[in-house]
């Protein structure tokens, strides 16, 4: 959070005391502001804290009721939060979410060559039915399955054509 140093006043080397207005317009006074956190922290620019100066920090209220000001924590990336376990965590996601679109994808292949064969088969029945029946009986497996695979792959090249100007399922 932001907040405007209204007044400071240096108690250490590395101790200062400040009074503080957030952007919220809320006026923090007696803010302990340390140059080195408990955990190592560094605050930005402590030197050169001075009344009229903008900070960024993070404002902490003891259960005693003292304030104080820590170096802001660092923004991480990415939806999981940041390190080392959260970048393998969004990388596992991410190829989760690959495998997920390419077996729908494969679904629906699936589907529409299912649907493709179906409907070769009916309408070999149809449009070759009587031609077949004529053949010898030796010469009708090989004439069926090359009228199905004939129509099979003009069904699923026409499809394809067809799936890519629709735009509604139902114009």
């Amino acid at each position: 959070m932001q907040f405007k140093i209204d007044w400071i006043e240096t108690k250490k080397p590395d101790w200062k005391i400040a009074t503080v207005t957030g952007i919220d317009g809320i006026q923090h006074s007696d803010c302990s502001i340390n140059r080195t956190g408990k955990q190592g922290e560094v605050f930005p620019d402590f030197e050169a804290l001075a009344p009229g100066h903008t900070i960024e920090a993070d404002l902490w209220n003891s259960p005693a009721g003292k304030n104080y000001l820590f170096a802001p924590k660092p923004k991480t990336a990415g939806r999981s939060g940041g390190g080392p376990r959260a970048a393998v965590v969004e990388a596992a996601q991410d190829r989760k979410a690959g495998h997920i679109k390419e077996a729908q994808e494969n679904k629906e292949r699936s589907i529409m060559v299912a649907s493709a064969m179906r409907d070769a088969t009916v309408l070999l029945e149809y449009a070759f039915g009587s031609e077949i029946e004529q053949l010898p009986p030796h010469e009708r497996m090989p004439a069926i399955a090359r009228h199905h695979k004939e129509i099979r792959e003009w069904y699923l090249k026409e499809w394809a054509v067809v799936e890519k100007s629709l735009d509604v399922p139902f114009p």
